[in-house]
């Protein structure tokens, strides 16, 4: 059976830009049978998909999906075949919650003759906010709660 190995999600992240380098890397190991199978056949029998996703407490996001998908067989039928999906992104696409960031790469190979996938997740990266945005929060969230202290009392002077 087809197995995805060395999973590895880097982020590097540019913060006076607002950019993040993602960079999602691994390998896929075909079987024996899987290998003979692709020899025979003159299309693709695999696709691979890599998503972004945020690691809550409470729920997980889908944050992005890399395009283009990899399609295997490639050019040569190997039993090995590494990967690498590559882009860069607005800082705002990995904003998942108020505190630090925590991301992961959801990686599902699709068998396209039989619909079996195989899933895997990658490493947990954190990636943590600014001093000034998390005074801005706290700042904003301090505005909106006098704000609702305020209009509290003042509807119950009225009565």
């Amino acid at each position: 059976m087809v197995i995805i190995v060395d999973e590895k999600l880097m982020i590097n992240h540019h913060q006076d830009k607002k950019l993040a380098n993602v960079t999602v890397t691994g390998e896929i190991r075909f079987s024996p049978q899987e290998l003979y199978q692709m020899n025979r056949s003159e299309k693709r029998l695999f696709k691979l998909k890599c998503e972004l996703w945020g690691q809550d407490m409470i729920a997980k996001d889908k944050l992005y999906t890399f395009n283009p998908l990899k399609y295997y067989p490639s050019v040569s039928q190997n039993i090995s075949e590494t990967f690498t999906f590559k882009e860069i992104l607005s800082e705002g696409v990995l904003d998942e919650d108020l505190g630090k960031n925590e991301v992961y790469a959801k990686l599902i190979l699709t068998n396209l003759s039989t619909g079996n996938q195989v899933v895997d997740k990658t490493n947990t990266v954190s990636l943590g906010k600014s001093k000034e945005y998390a005074k801005l929060i706290l700042t904003n969230l301090s505005t909106g709660i006098l704000y609702c202290v305020a209009h509290f009392i003042n509807h119950f002077l009225y009565i």
